[in-house]
């Protein structure tokens, strides 16, 4: 007896040329580290930028309260936000905007003062305190001091950039004795004593 084979009815098999579910999975797995790692790089880039504003607006209130003090023998007899236009009309914990604070500052920093929030947000703008009955002391002697507040999101290590720097430590009455290259004692805000504004 004789057999023929049927070659039309045999079927061949062949792989797919697609992806295994572990093999997609392993890209899905290296494109979320690489978004993560653009993500942290990222919001380091935001938080630098957001921090160097504030430096520089510190810098500008600094030099005009000192040129105010040079020019009237002391500093504006206020206390309250650095700036105008704050949401809300409050910066540093809540403390409100004073007009004469700021009409005091354009004369020596010109019509348009610079808002020194973090981002310009709200409760994040620098304060002055007067040292005219400021119960911030220096060394036992009241001082006029500069408030602010830093970003430290995501900074393990974070830094005032504008000083001189003081520690929060005995707050609110400060050493000279114990400065601090970092924020204070909350972690994000900094204190600066500025020099007797009588003696400018």
């Amino acid at each position: 007896m004789t057999h023929q084979l049927n070659l039309g009815s045999v079927r061949t098999t062949t792989r797919s040329h697609g992806f295994t579910i572990v093999e997609l999975l392993i890209v899905i797995v290296v494109i979320g580290i690489l978004a993560a790692l653009v993500l942290n790089s990222y919001s380091g880039v935001q938080r630098n930028a957001r921090n160097a504003q504030t430096a520089h607006a510190i810098e500008a209130y600094k030099k005009g309260l000192m040129a105010y003090a040079v020019l009237n023998g002391a500093y504006p007899n206020y206390y309250g936000c650095l700036g105008q236009g704050y949401p809300g009309g409050t910066c540093f914990g809540g403390w409100s905007e004073s007009a004469g604070l700021s009409n005091a500052l354009k004369t020596t920093m010109g019509s348009t003062l610079p808002l020194g929030g973090v981002g310009g947000s709200a409760n994040n703008g620098p304060a002055f305190w007067s040292s005219a009955g400021s119960f911030y002391t220096l060394d036992g002697v009241s001082t006029a001091f500069i408030l602010y507040m830093i970003d430290t999101t995501g900074d393990p290590n974070p830094k005032c950039p504008v000083g001189p720097i003081i520690s929060g430590t005995g707050y609110p009455n400060f050493l000279t004795s114990n400065p601090a290259g970092a924020t204070s004692w909350d972690g994000n805000q900094c204190f600066i004593p500025l020099p007797d504004g009588t003696k400018l």
